[in-house]
């Protein structure tokens, strides 16, 4: 079982915090997968809702997919989270999201839609926070200032404990796996595509 920890950093304006919008949020990643090295061909959704049987019947996980090229079969569950990210961490990395990866291992992570905002002045909720272009403006006409959530980064920290908590800093017992511009410029240089 590998526990992987996605981060991400962003500039907050006049926004206290964003999150998933509910539980039913559907989170977009690229994979590779861990056997044969091979970039998914398409960016795969997981919810934590669903529930996949993995080969011989005796698991289950959010995803299961097999690579197209060595056909294996790799799974990801979502273990912890979603965490909010605050304006606390505003320009700093911190976990929004804690995942169990078997066979696979993640690359890219687009945000796109599903988030949800608050107003920092105003306490005003923005439902429809889509991070699809990797920013998001709008106007608190309550306080009558611009909010926005922009600069998004991410990264994916390999935790090697197993009592995996909301961190901002990087611990000793985790390595950071890859730090990316979580837009489409991860993995291009990838020789195979599955």
């Amino acid at each position: 079982m590998v526990m992987i920890e996605v981060r991400i950093k962003a500039e907050l304006e006049n926004v206290t915090d964003f999150q998933p919008v509910d539980i039913e949020h559907t989170w977009n990643f690229r994979v590779e997968c861990s056997s044969c090295r091979v970039l998914s061909k398409k960016v795969v959704s997981v919810c934590a809702q669903d529930k996949m049987v993995m080969s011989g019947g005796r698991d289950t996980a959010n995803m299961v997919i097999k690579c197209h090229f060595c056909k294996r079969e790799g799974s990801l569950d979502i273990a912890e989270g979603p965490f909010p990210y605050t304006a606390d961490d505003s320009g700093a990395m911190a976990t929004i999201l804690i995942v169990d990866c078997r066979g696979l291992d993640l690359k890219e992570f687009e945000p796109r839609g599903g988030w949800r905002a608050t107003g920092t002045e105003s306490k005003a909720l923005f439902d429809d926070v889509d991070l699809g272009e990797m920013e998001w403006y709008d106007y608190d006409e309550e306080a009558a200032v611009p909010v926005s959530v922009k600069d998004i980064k991410c990264e994916f920290v390999v935790s090697k404990k197993k009592d995996v908590k909301k961190n901002k800093s990087k611990s000793k017992d985790a390595d950071v796996d890859k730090s990316k511009d979580a837009g489409k410029d991860a993995g291009k240089d990838a020789s195979k595509k599955a």
